[in-house]
């Protein structure tokens, strides 16, 4: 079996790796006898078995009473309150007054344009640093708590909030 070759941060399949899946591609279609099947059914239908089967897996259009179904289904499931991250309406809270453009800026110049996780510049990062609170308390504006992130190591911050408090100090 092939093995995935890193390239930068993509992994790209080796050309062995592709051989195997297109010799495995080819051992899956369907037989003789299974194709003349589906081709009648499909022409019993008005229409060619390939181009049925195109046809069926692009813009589908439901009615209105089937999405109304779909909507009733979902209703309970994904509410903010069975989400694992929700933390109580927190998000909604508002920032306080000092939170500002400006002072997001401070934070960045001050630690150089560059992510205090993993180094990359501002420019590299082609987006503004986030601004992050070392200890999750919007309303603790004060420069020690306050580190500039890229967006990738901002999202990484969200999850397991104990381990990055003791990575921040």
């Amino acid at each position: 079996m092939g093995s995935y070759v890193k390239k930068g941060r993509a992994k790209t399949l080796s050309p062995e790796h592709r051989a195997n899946i297109a010799a495995a591609g080819r051992k899956r279609k369907h037989s003789v006898e299974t194709r003349k099947k589906m081709s009648t059914l499909a022409k019993a239908r008005g229409k060619d078995f390939y181009e049925q089967t195109s046809l069926s897996l692009t813009g589908r259009k439901f009615t209105k009473e089937h999405k109304e179904k779909l909507s009733a289904a979902k209703k309970g499931k994904y509410t903010l309150a069975n989400n694992p991250n929700w933390r109580g309406g927190l998000s909604f809270v508002p920032y306080p007054l000092g939170w500002s453009k400006t002072f997001k800026e401070q934070i960045r110049y001050r630690d150089g344009y560059i992510c205090q996780v993993c180094g990359m510049p501002e420019v590299e990062n082609g987006k503004r640093l986030d601004v992050h609170h070392k200890d999750y308390d919007k309303n603790n504006l004060t420069e020690k708590n306050l580190v500039s992130l890229c967006v990738r190591c901002h999202r990484k911050t969200n999850h397991n909030r104990k381990y990055w408090q003791q990575f921040f100090g």
